[in-house]
């Protein structure tokens, strides 16, 4: 039996002592490479061993400056990219003549193929000497070597021959089972459509359907069919469900450049330079280019989205794909922000680039952002959706003989009526008919995903520890368990144990789950009972600690062992996820901090349990049932604050206990606020707001009473009390006069409220006092200033033309590195009025309006989207008949989806009417379609509920008139 101490010598065989060796290895990789070259060496050495860039030994000679990085391995496992990838980037940057890697073990198929494509594509010189080669320098060398490095040698020759030779085979494209090919008709004749679509130029196609139908079957024998002439990566979203981790598996399968790692390469690499901006030097082909200029000399870099998009265009031109194909599997499981991050590249993506996604429709929280984008109008030719349905009962039938060709027909009918010919749940009640020997359907447990897996995982969980690790394992490592540990489970012929339960897929590097609901049930199961399976396996889990793990795998495991730091670990990594917009970790973090707080710590609970509700303020996680969790801590504060104010114990508090209390009140109600808002009642919100004042005097955290402040004000503004909005606003910046956040808040709806009547002032409060302030505390919110700026100052007479143009482009590269398509847009359509305004040119007014539209109504599809395409159906040439009717398509769809919202808005009492950009908006339709002669104008004016603005039309402000243009500027 194998035993804890096997996992643990297991574990260390990965990491080789570098205290003793590796030094003696550096010397033995410059006599190796001494004895390759034919040149004659001035110098040679070892470098420094800090901050060396991973280049280990120098070789100066008559014709080249060598760099070496020296790669010593205890085990026989083979060398990945991300294994040299410091060294090689430092290569990449400084350009020195020749790069050498020396390794006593091989090279990964990938890493050898990715060095290759760098030096026969991009003039680099980068040699490797691995395995055999290696070993066979050593023995010619090794009489001259000294003691030490003769010992070493002899360890890595001995080593060599009991360990694996290298097997000539082609790398692993993908991570992914291979499965049959699909043999239901309807499966044949989906696969046909979706491979049509792929070769048609498609942006685009998703696959939709519920859980079970078969996506990824078909998704995987698409990959089988093109992989051969085209280019393939494969992406799971399931495990890879973060930004940083969706680059590495673009970037390669085999390559994990941690980009952490990077940002630190740049920077100490930047502090060489006497000027940071002589970066932008670097070979402009080089795929790391963006990266070096944008990470070092840029403010606004720590943009998560921005750097992977850079990154990925620049590594997809670098290499020269030709058609690229990612295909996306579980994107319903990517955390949000990675879904979003989806969606919007696709868009702005380079050319060659091709998406297939699949996409679940029956999961709870599921992202649906690629969906949406795709039915916008815009989108039509780009994006391309497909469904697949629960198969009919003749496939049914056949699926089912794949299994259980005994079963009698009634029975196999009696399948389908019960479970929609759903593969999935049938596959899931076969095997629970043929375990439990029933032959009666009926008899079957409920018919949700969730639930049976999760009654089969805690049936397996009882009866055997090797589950209980091997479940646990797929909880760390989001959701595989790498070959590699696999042995260390305990049982010989665990692979075969784990595949018969039906619960895994099976690729060359790991088992996986087979499905995301599968890793929910696992994750809501260990994180609700963790106290109870850690005595179950405690010296297994224990043994994890000496795994290089993710931050999330080290939080998850120091939660299950109980760890005393968890804690401090956990707050500690909480800033990382949010700087890298990991909030779907951010979530688990709290959940798990929560769950760990003893109940009888009064103090830790209640900030455990508000920071938790508050982080699940529009976000989510694996974790199931967590909105019952987060309904019960809702429930334990409106009670504890009742009682609280009702026996006046907030008095008797001491200082600590009052701060963490006020803080744990003011998230508490902005949660309430949001709860009511979602449903637009703004006067329970409002309600929801009104706290005690020593609430806030006792508060720590200047951005939550920011936050409470401007919430009441919006309150007061969507129940038409413009006054009393900012009077609050106002109030509160008096009150806390060093919050900056509040002060930028105030001053630019101070700006806005000035509807452009005295521009000047606008901007003055604007440069003296807005954009300070919110440069000081938020960059979206200093964006948006900027952008208001840019629009007053196109009514100030005499401005200066070239300070305006320098104002735009500094808006549009903001927008461009905060991935603001908004602000962006926004920059476009202000400089389209500047073009009309100031040189009259209606042509290139209307490319400006032109791009802003399309800009933004690729991605939404809001009141923005619709005063942008205003704009430009104004200014399209009488040429353009296709164009303009194509507009004009859109924006009365719009309108007649979107009646009610329309009908709010036009009646707001916080605007008046001649204010009011939608009312504009609409008379400037409505014209430009009279105009046209076009009879659609009629359409737009006898809408339910706006006849009466169009029969009675109301004096518009001289503002919205550029030219005796309508314009609407935002």
């Amino acid at each position: 039996m194998i035993t804890i101490n096997y996992l643990i010598s297991q574990v260390k065989k990965m990491y080789f002592d570098s205290y003793k060796y590796a030094g003696i290895f550096e010397k033995l990789a410059c006599r190796i490479i001494e004895k390759e070259i034919s040149e004659k060496i001035l110098v040679s050495g070892t470098t420094q061993k800090t901050r060396d860039h991973g280049i280990d030994s120098i070789i100066y000679t008559t014709q080249n400056y060598i760099t070496i990085e020296a790669k010593l391995r205890k085990s026989s496992s083979s060398l990945g990219l991300k294994d040299i990838a410091s060294s090689v980037i430092f290569y990449l940057l400084r350009l020195n003549d020749k790069h050498y890697i020396v390794s006593n073990v091989y090279l990964t198929a990938d890493t050898i193929k990715v060095l290759d494509r760098l030096n026969s594509t991009k003039g680099t010189v980068i040699s490797y000497i691995d395995g055999e080669s290696t070993i066979n320098t050593l023995k010619e060398i090794k009489d001259t070597l000294d003691a030490d490095e003769r010992e070493l040698a002899d360890i890595i020759l001995q080593q060599f021959d009991n360990g694996p030779k290298r097997i000539n085979s082609s790398p692993a494209d993908r991570d992914a089972v291979k499965t049959k090919t699909a043999q239901l008709e309807s499966q044949q004749k989906l696969l046909r459509s979706v491979i049509a679509e792929l070769m048609s130029g498609r942006k685009c196609v998703i696959l939709s359907g519920k859980t079970g139908t078969g996506k990824s079957s078909i998704l995987n024998e698409i990959i089988e069919q093109i992989k051969q002439n085209y280019n393939t990566i494969f992406i799971d979203c399931q495990k890879y469900c973060t930004i940083e981790a969706f680059m590495y598996q673009v970037s390669n399968l085999e390559i994990g450049i941690d980009i952490n790692h990077l940002i630190s390469e740049y920077i100490t690499l930047s502090e060489k330079f006497e000027d940071p901006n002589s970066l932008v030097n670097i070979k402009s082909d080089n795929i790391l280019k963006t990266l070096a200029q944008v990470l070092s000399t840029n403010k606004y870099a720590d943009n998560i989205k921005f750097i992977a998009k850079e990154y990925i265009n620049n590594l997809v031109e670098c290499f020269n794909m030709g058609n690229l194909y990612i295909f996306i599997d579980n994107y319903s499981s990517a955390s949000p922000e990675l879904a979003d991050f989806i969606a919007s590249y696709i868009i702005s993506s380079v050319e060659n680039l091709k998406f297939f996604i699949i996409q679940d429709t029956d999961i709870e929280s599921a992202n649906s952002n690629i969906s949406e984008i795709s039915k916008f109008p815009v989108n039509a030719e780009r994006f391309k959706e497909l469904h697949i349905c629960n198969y009919d009962s003749d496939e049914t039938d056949i699926f089912i003989s794949f299994f259980r060709p005994d079963l009698p027909k009634s029975t196999k009918q009696q399948l389908y009526s019960q479970f929609g010919g759903n593969l999935l749940m049938i596959k899931l009640a076969l095997d629970e008919m043929e375990n439990k020997k029933i032959y009666d359907p009926s008899l079957l447990r409920p018919s949700k995903c969730e639930q049976i897996y999760d009654f089969r995982i805690k049936n397996y969980a009882k009866s055997d520890d090797v589950y209980v690790k091997a479940f646990f394992v797929c909880w760390i490592l989001n959701s595989q368990i790498p070959r590699d540990l696999l042995n260390s489970l305990g049982k010989s012929d665990i692979n075969s144990i784990l595949k018969r339960t039906g619960l895994f897929n099976e690729s060359n590097t790991s088992l996986s789950l087979c499905n995301p609901c599968v890793y929910k049930v696992i994750s809501t199961y260990y994180t609700y009972n963790s106290k109870l399976l850690y005595y179950q396996i405690k010296e297994f889990s224990d043994a994890f600690n000496a795994f290089k793990l993710a931050p999330i795998e080290q939080i998850r495991v120091k939660f299950f062992s109980r760890s005393n730091d968890f804690v401090q670990f956990a707050d500690q990594n909480i800033a990382l996820f949010e700087n890298k917009s990991e909030y779907n970790n951010v979530l688990e973090t709290r959940t798990l901090i929560f769950l760990y707080t003893n109940k009888n710590d009064t103090q830790n609970y209640i900030e455990a349990a508000a920071n938790l509700l508050y982080a699940s303020i529009d976000h989510s996680t694996y974790i199931l049932d967590l909105d019952v969790l987060i309904q019960k801590i809702s429930g334990f504060f409106k009670e504890y604050f009742e009682e609280t104010d009702i026996f006046h114990l907030y008095d008797k508090f001491d200082d600590t206990m009052k701060t963490t209390v006020s803080n744990a009140r003011i998230k508490y109600v902005i949660y309430l606020y949001f709860n009511s808002t979602h449903k637009n009642n703004f006067k329970q919100a409002n309600s929801d707001l009104d706290i005690p004042n020593k609430y806030l005097l006792h508060c720590d955290d200047p951005i939550l009473i920011s936050k409470l402040i401007r919430f009441q004000a919006i309150c007061q503004k969507e129940m038409g009390n413009r006054e009393k909005f900012f009077e609050i606003l106002r109030d509160g910046v008096m009150r806390f006069p060093h919050n900056k956040y509040l002060a930028a808040v105030y001053s630019a709806n101070i700006v806005a409220a000035m509807n452009y009547s005295d521009p000047q002032k606008a901007v003055d409060i604007i440069d003296k006092e807005a954009l300070p302030a919110a440069h000081a505390t938020d960059k979206q919110l200093e964006l948006w200033i900027l952008n208001d700026k840019l629009i007053n100052s196109l009514f100030i007479q005499h401005y200066d033309e070239e300070l305006f143009e320098n104002n735009y482009r500094s808006v549009i590269f903001m927008s461009e590195r905060l991935c603001s398509i908004k602000d962006q847009a926004r920059a476009e359509n202000t400089y389209g009025a500047f073009q009309l305004k100031m040189h009259n040119n209606r042509s290139l007014a209307c490319e400006y309006f032109k791009s802003a539209f399309y800009l933004i109504c690729r991605y939404v599809n809001n009141f923005i989207a619709f005063y942008f395409g205003v704009n430009y159906i104004s200014m399209i040439p009488t040429t353009q008949k296709e164009e303009f009717e194509y507009i004009a398509d859109i924006l009365i769809t719009w309108c007649q989806n979107n009646i009610k919202y329309i009908i709010n808005k036009i009646n707001d009492p916080s605007t008046l009417p001649q204010n009011n950009k939608l009312i504009m908006a609409l008379y400037s339709l409505e014209n430009a379609l009279n105009k046209r002669k076009d009879y659609r104008y009629k359409l737009v004016a006898e809408m339910s509920g706006l006849s009466d603005i169009f029969a009675n039309k109301i004096p518009m402000s001289e503002t919205f008139y550029i030219r005796n243009i309508p314009i609407i500027l935002f």
